[in-house]
């Protein structure tokens, strides 16, 4: 199967372009265990890739071809504006989700900072997320809030996504690549998503470069070829110096990708004026509730294992006191048995218990 929507036209380009008939033929052995005399045994370098490709389409291994040849040349510019292709795609995806897991376990430290022997809070699972307002930039057109922010994105498609230190911008646009890489695994016909880390944007080079070196395809030449999400996170954390430059130059690729790629970038609402503001619609995360936080908790304590039949689970008086205690029908818990005393982080967002067993900390789901 061919990469998707390029024409063979532009692969021959790319190959004419990437190797000579000595490193054509050494790159198929090596990466493919083929002989490219099996293909061809014209000397004129335009037919032999001609022919090559005439075969690999009709035999299969065209999406093979193209990724050993941009795994063997990375630096050829006509081969990295290639589209990937699927292979390439599930590759990707199946790396975006190990590396997001892998945060979310390096985020939910229970198992690390308690020797409990329970499972760590589940900073991934199907819970909603925090309730968000949308902001158009139309500001006659009244704030419309949603219960969560999956649930607004699936209606706003490009937005700034603005939250308070420690709000959960950054374990939402997480969020929402899992469930979208999840999504692009199954099918081909959903949105690839791209999440992209802007504090890693240090460098000189454009977002495109950045991007490039990220996903390892041109930005520009995969929003052309199929649906596409960009999730860019911390607008807030590129060098100050060079703030003004990097969010003109994500202004400049809003412009310039497919018009249908839906586009998300995170920022610390404080810090999304002046140069920084992208002019885009804004999602902004709302502090959790009282009610969104006790069942958070109450989420957690069931999962402890040690209170199967929890009544009224958490007392306790909200914002401005030091914590909540936990309850079972049995009445207050205490400091001997198996219920933890949980005190929560000044933003809201962590959870620490005291139980008998030790202490731990966590991150509330979507906090």
């Amino acid at each position: 199967m061919a990469p998707r929507a390029t024409p063979l036209a532009a692969i021959h380009d790319a190959l004419c372009d990437a190797f000579t008939l000595e490193s054509l033929g050494r790159m198929l052995k090596l990466r493919l265990n083929r002989d490219l005399s099996d293909y061809s045994s014209r000397s004129d370098r335009q037919q032999v890739v001609f022919d090559l490709l005439d075969r690999a389409q009709r035999e299969g291994f065209l999406d093979d071809l193209v990724s050993a040849a941009r795994e063997s040349n990375p630096g050829n510019e006509k081969l990295a504006v290639l589209p990937p292709t699927r292979g390439e795609e599930l590759r990707y995806l199946s790396r975006l989700i190990e590396e997001t897991e892998k945060k979310a376990r390096l985020y939910s430290p229970l198992q690390s900072i308690a020797a409990t022997g329970h499972a760590p809070l589940d900073a991934w699972g199907d819970d909603n997320l925090a309730p968000v307002t949308h902001q158009s930039r139309k500001r006659e057109e009244k704030r419309e809030s949603y219960d969560d922010v999956l649930a607004a994105c699936g209606k706003v498609k490009r937005a700034a996504l603005l939250g308070a230190p420690g709000s959960g911008k950054s374990t939402t646009l997480r969020k929402l690549a899992m469930d979208l890489a999840r999504r692009a695994q199954a099918s081909e016909a959903e949105p690839l998503p791209v999440l992209g880390t802007l504090g890693n944007w240090r460098g000189s080079e454009s977002l495109d470069q950045f991007l490039k070196h990220t996903i390892g395809w041109d930005i520009q030449a995969v929003s052309r070829a199929r649906p596409l999400v960009l999730l860019l996170d911390g607008l807030n954390e590129v060098p100050t110096a060079t703030r003004t430059d990097k969010a003109k130059d994500v202004i400049r690729l809003q412009g310039s990708i497919d018009p249908g790629t839906d586009l998300y970038v995170s920022c610390r609402t404080e810090d999304y004026t002046g140069d920084l503001d992208l002019g885009l619609d804004t999602l902004t995360l709302e502090p959790l509730s009282p009610p969104r936080i006790q069942a958070a908790l109450r989420q957690w304590v069931t999962n402890l294992g040690e209170a199967p039949g929890l009544g009224t689970p958490f007392s306790g008086n909200w914002p401005g006191t030091n914590g909540l205690r936990a309850s079972s029908r049995d009445g207050p818990a205490n400091t001997n048995s198996g219920l933890p005393r949980i005190f929560l982080g000044t933003n809201s967002t962590s959870i620490t218990a005291t139980t008998n067993c030790g202490v731990a900390t966590s991150p509330i789901p979507g906090a």
